[in-house]
């Protein structure tokens, strides 16, 4: 449970070096206009207006924190052109003093570290947009998704500006002991950066950029990978849930296109989610793909024979097919009145109720 008074402190990507990263706050490419920055500033501020978030006054009154401390100072440095040139002339000094340091990049997310391997403009933009979706829906998910864009923002800058990946170099089998040892002596050593308080701060954090001519290199990149390899894997989990509830919901309203954008995003995070599958297959049957959902559906029972929304609509495929064959032969107008009202009222939605 976020505590009521806890900082609101980004300290991961760009915001680990003491910056505020005002484009990861308003959930924006560094590449925006000011008519995006202006658009994307007033969804925002309506989202976490206290007339409007919040059914108790405890969040009401954090949400009033994040528009008052976090959202309003990004906007007021993007919203003039002079202060967003300035601000992004500082982004390229940053990401050229990290290079001149010779500092590898090791993100904890898995977006970020797919745009660190394959770096591309185009890519950068739209994870971004898709990350950013999900940032103000819900205020405990807030600082952990600004996060994850923060770091998107700093792969940005320092690819833009020269920077190349190198993989981390594997340790020699059998060598654990001497592993165990270089740890040790780095966790004692180790000084952090950007104004690390203390050097069990920066290993706890998984010292996500590591100098690279540290004496404990080895060993400190062997922890740093695993504590950024969990906390990739728990942003993952967190964004692919989010995906699958937004489905949900557009399933609901019967946003077609929409949710099967949610769904193909959750794919990409999870291609072995039975649920996202048998969302699709929902989804499809709608859209009288009677083939394309039925393959859905197998496929969800392949991953999860307990697949409840599967077991409850792939037997409804057959007759689907059935009754829009035996209409064939009525005019396009009755047919389609006729599979529509099918669709109302014949298939199962009980799996919004669990």
């Amino acid at each position: 449970m976020v505590q009521r008074h806890k900082a609101l402190r980004i300290d991961r990507g760009i915001g680990q070096f003491d910056f505020n990263d005002y484009y990861a706050v308003l959930g924006l490419p560094i590449t925006a206009d000011g008519i995006q920055v202006r658009r994307r500033y007033i969804g925002i501020a309506k989202r976490l207006h206290p007339d409007v978030y919040g059914k108790t006054p405890e969040e009401k009154e954090r949400a009033t924190r994040f528009l008052a401390r976090l959202v309003n100072p990004a906007y007021n440095a993007l919203s003039y052109e002079r202060e967003k040139a300035e601000y992004t002339s500082l982004l390229k000094l940053l990401a050229r003093k990290l290079i001149k340091k010779r500092q590898r990049v090791v993100p904890r997310s898995e977006e970020a570290r797919k745009l660190l391997t394959a770096p591309s403009p185009a890519a950068y933009e739209q994870v971004v947009n898709e990350v950013a979706e999900f940032q103000y829906r819900e205020l405990e998910n807030i600082l952990e998704i600004t996060s994850i864009l923060s770091e998107l923002n700093l792969v940005y800058i320092l690819t833009q500006a020269g920077y190349k990946y190198v993989p981390p170099a594997k340790p020699a089998l059998g060598d654990d002991t001497k592993i165990q040892s270089r740890l040790t002596t780095a966790q004692r050593t180790s000084g952090g950066y950007a104004g690390t308080a203390s050097s069990s701060t920066s290993t706890s954090r998984g010292s996500a950029y590591a100098g690279s001519n540290s004496n404990g290199s080895s060993g400190q990149n062997t922890a740093g990978n695993a504590a950024n390899a969990a906390n990739s894997e728990r942003s993952a989990k967190l964004l692919l849930q989010q995906h699958l509830k937004a489905a949900e919901s557009c399933i609901k309203q019967k946003q077609w296109s929409a949710a099967l954008k949610e769904l193909r995003s959750a794919q990409r995070l999870d291609e072995a989610n039975s649920r996202a599958h048998a969302l699709l297959g929902i989804v499809y049957m709608n859209q009288k793909l009677a083939s394309m959902a039925k393959s859905s559906f197998l496929k969800a029972l392949k991953l999860n024979p307990n697949e409840t929304i599967a077991l409850e609509n792939i037997n409804k495929i057959g007759k689907m097919s059935s009754k829009s064959k035996s209409k064939s032969s009525s005019s396009n107008q009755s047919s389609s009145k006729s599979n529509q009202k099918q669709a109302n009222k014949g298939w199962s939605w009980t799996f919004w109720k669990r």
